[in-house]
């Protein structure tokens, strides 16, 4: 993957964010989430997901559509060197 699909962006780390420096790795998170997305705020549990991903965990989201399920892969993943695997859910069919 050449890169996180977005070809303006680069991994949070090596990026200059105008007017302020963030700290803290947990507050990439939120900066990615205004800076790239554009939204101001987390919705229920995304941030939980995102957190646990960033530092490393495992996460299984079970979310309706329209929860906001990409941003807690997508979110880590522009965070964090590397790549990142999602295994997406398969619907099953009724028989």
């Amino acid at each position: 993957m050449g890169g996180h699909g977005h070809g303006r962006y680069r991994p949070f780390q090596d990026s200059a964010l105008p007017e302020r420096q963030l700290p803290a790795q947990e507050d990439a998170a939120l900066a990615i989430l205004r800076e790239v997305f554009g939204f101001g705020c987390f919705r229920t549990y995304q941030r939980e997901v995102i957190d646990q991903v960033i530092a490393g965990g495992d996460a299984l989201v079970l979310m309706p559509t329209g929860g906001g399920k990409s941003l807690c892969y997508q979110i880590p993943a522009l965070a964090r060197a590397g790549a990142g695997i999602v295994a997406p859910a398969v619907p099953r069919r009724a028989r």
